[in-house]
């Protein structure tokens, strides 16, 4: 185990680097100004437009301007924005408003969404498996901006029970945004954890462990759930990435100000090192999280064996 994890490490390496890479390269193939969008309509001085150009190298080739970064990032240094605020300090402010979102859907997901799945698999053909995969496909079927207004509309205006927007309130104040969050994915990991169950119930070694006799929760705790819960895993594994960075749509609703409202906010201004700096972010906690769901199989099942 200690092997594959270190080669796993390793391996994390030029998959980071080549990611990045792709990500500067797309940043600056936006194109236009992005000292003019931090001005707005308003003239750049020449001096300042000579030292930032200096500064953040914006006159040399992508290449060259991808080696400061990624000399600065061994480091441990982000840089700085277009407007001169350290991208560290930016990731340490932003990065636990989406932390605690992203921790409130995966909670939701994870028991309401096995939940529903496993009585709709163990019920198959009954009203709960009906209810939920109406239910499951209506919420795959709305996009995530309907959901959240509607959400703010109802809960949060007319009837007042969670706050609409912001962060004043806290904890209270992530719960709508982070249910919004993790509706989509409670979707579909309901509907993956039905298709699982379902599937293993018809398997050779579940009839025969019915033939011997054991008791049934001994066969659905045992053979049936933790089968089950393997694609699962890799679903929510692969799922917490997307939550922490597809969390940009809700949190512009909400008005959170975490990590997916600062790179909206830094491709609206073009501000190019910002947005690599949060996407890098990202791409690390997608690998280890990919680390993560690997060395679970192992305990999900036991033949699973890691050299």
């Amino acid at each position: 185990m200690g092997r594959y994890v270190a080669r796993r490490l390793l391996q994390m390496i030029p998959v980071f680097i080549g990611t990045t890479v792709i990500i500067f390269a797309l940043t600056l193939a936006i194109g236009g100004d992005p000292v003019q969008n931090l001005y707005g309509e308003r003239p750049v001085p020449d001096s300042v437009r000579i030292a930032l150009t200096e500064q953040y190298h914006l006159d040399e080739p992508w290449y060259v301007r991808y080696w400061y970064y990624l000399s600065g990032l061994v480091q441990g240094d982000f840089g700085q924005s277009l407007a001169g605020r350290p991208i560290g300090d930016m990731i340490a402010e932003a990065w636990p408003h989406t932390l605690r979102l992203a921790l409130i859907a995966f909670i939701v997901e994870a028991i309401i969404g096995v939940a529903a799945g496993l009585m709709a698999g163990l019920k198959r053909g009954s009203f709960v498996d009906n209810l939920v995969l109406l239910s499951t496909l209506s919420v795959i079927s709305i996009p995530i901006f309907v959901i959240g207004t509607t959400a703010q509309l109802f809960l949060g205006v007319k009837w007042g029970i969670l706050p609409v927007a912001g962060v004043l309130e806290g904890w209270q104040s992530y719960l709508l945004p982070g249910i919004v969050l993790g509706s989509v994915s409670l979707a579909y990991i309901a509907r993956l954890t039905r298709a699982s169950v379902a599937e293993n119930l018809r398997t050779d070694y579940v009839r025969t462990a019915k033939a011997k006799g054991l008791p049934q929760s001994r066969i659905f705790g045992v053979h049936v759930l933790r089968n089950s819960l393997i694609p699962v895993v890799t679903y929510l594994g692969i799922d917490i990435g997307t939550l922490m960075g597809g969390a940009m749509v809700t949190e512009r609703i909400f008005n959170v100000p975490g990590v997916g409202f600062n790179v909206f906010k830094a491709t609206q201004i073009e501000d190019g090192p910002v947005l690599v700096g949060f996407v890098s972010m990202l791409v690390l906690v997608y690998l280890f999280a990919s680390l993560l769901v690997d060395l679970l199989y192992a305990v999900l099942d036991p033949r699973i064996r890691y050299v």
